[in-house]
């Protein structure tokens, strides 16, 4: 996924290793689960606007509001949930 606010900055979502995050249009990657209590994503969307990236999960839907430096989970309320996309 291409961050809409800056292209140079890319995300990556893994079935078992969580998000990954380039800085340099691909160049080179690093881990990003901070807060991510489940590493199989299986979607991730970006808004257009303030940049918050959405995860769907195995254990539901995570956001971030600081380029994915941490994730917290969006409905904690919300007993099993299972998310397969956004």
């Amino acid at each position: 996924m291409v961050n809409p606010l800056d292209t140079t900055i890319l995300f990556v979502a893994t079935f078992e290793d969580g998000i990954y995050k380039s800085q340099d249009s691909g160049g080179t990657w690093a881990p990003i689960n901070v807060g991510l209590t489940d590493l199989t994503v299986l979607d991730l969307e970006s808004t257009t606007t303030s940049g918050t990236i959405f995860a769907a999960t195995r254990a539901g839907v995570f956001y971030s509001r600081n380029s994915g430096s941490s994730w917290t989970l969006g409905n904690d309320d919300v007993d099993d949930m299972f998310a397969t996309g956004l």
